[in-house]
């Protein structure tokens, strides 16, 4: 009896393991397929939100860039407008660069220039001790005429040989200051080109120049120099005419303006300095200063652009104005041409 109820429990256990439990795998693996059904859709669902907020956001981004480029443009096509204006041009000499510069130096009281002042004081016949002003307004023709004709002889001239020696050696010193200044000018306007610099740039460029020649002169003109300065002796004797001066192998010309020769060969002193000379035609309208000035502060590019104005400043400090301008010509052709990749990349 006991085995007869045995049997038929474990038939019972066969036979609904075998249907029972057979049906219900089916129903939980459907179950869990349709799970990972669902989670796979809310996958692909936030990737896809993700991607689409990916291109919103390159969109507006491009739409930003477009927009400083074209403000670039604008800007930079505003300030290079008058760079080619042909009705503001001037000539310059070397001198007229240099020496605006070394006027204002002078009155600061700057080194030798504090010392001597030959432009801001140039030197007078009356300084040498030659004059026949009575008073003012009234002279001695006859000590005139006595000079004239000591200077026609070629005579030993009467003058104060301290104060001739004093604007000799004075001259001599500016000339290799302002000689070195002004190789850097040359150097400056060969490279960049003088129809992207105006006059207020050249002057900038000077000031940079014979501050920093101040400190370390061209060591080729101070040796040449000194042997200019072995040249100079006294008496001195006049050339003809009594602003002309012959002091051993130095021709001086005190008039109309202060100008030293060697000989009758190099000019040290006076349109050019150690032989150093220049001429060049230049705006008095433009600049590349201020073009480069207008295109750092507009305030809706100066995030992009501020990385190479405090370049150029540093350059500037440290007396490099070759570099800081041809950066400045870059930048500002870099914008012309709506290049923002010239300052993102910055610096290089």
């Amino acid at each position: 009896m006991v085995r007869k109820v045995f049997l038929l429990f474990l038939l019972f256990v066969i036979t609904f393991s075998g249907t029972g439990w057979s049906s219900l795998g089916p129903s939980m693996g459907h179950e869990e397929s349709k799970s990972k059904s669902i989670h796979k859709e809310k996958g692909l669902s936030v990737e896809a939100s993700k991607e689409k907020k990916q291109s919103q956001g390159e969109k507006v981004e491009k739409g930003k860039q477009e927009e400083i480029a074209k403000s670039l443009q604008e800007t930079a096509k505003r300030a290079l407008s008058r760079r080619k204006d042909r009705n503001f041009q001037l000539s310059l000499g070397l001198q007229d660069i240099l020496f605006p510069v070394v006027a204002d130096l002078e009155r600061q009281g700057v080194g030798i220039f504090g010392e001597c002042k030959l432009v801001t004081r140039p030197p007078r016949l009356q300084d040498l001790g030659i004059n026949w002003e009575i008073e003012r307004g009234m002279i001695d023709v006859y000590l005139k005429e006595y000079y004239e004709n000591k200077a026609s002889q070629g005579s030993i001239a009467e003058i104060n040989e301290n104060e001739i020696k004093r604007i000799t050696y004075c001259a001599l010193q500016y000339a290799v200051i302002l000689g070195t200044a002004g190789m850097e000018i040359k150097k400056l306007i060969e490279t960049v080109g003088n129809d992207w610099l105006g006059y207020v740039d050249l002057v900038k460029a000077a000031r940079i120049a014979i501050l920093k020649a101040l400190k370390k002169p061209d060591r080729s003109l101070q040796e040449n120099m000194e042997i200019v300065k072995e040249s100079f002796h006294v008496p001195c004797t006049f050339r003809g005419k009594i602003d002309s001066l012959l002091c051993g192998g130095l021709t001086i010309d005190v008039r109309p303006r202060l100008t030293v020769w060697l000989g009758s060969g190099m000019q040290v002193y006076g349109d050019q300095f150690m032989g150093i000379k220049g001429g060049w035609t230049v705006s008095s309208a433009w600049s590349l200063d201020r073009a480069f000035e207008k295109l750092v502060s507009n305030s809706k590019t100066k995030k992009i652009t501020n990385s190479v104005a405090k370049y150029v400043d540093k350059l500037e400090v440290q007396g490099k104005v070759i570099k800081a301008s041809i950066l400045k010509k870059k930048a500002l052709e870099a914008a012309q041409n709506g290049k923002t990749s010239f300052f993102l990349s910055f610096p290089y």
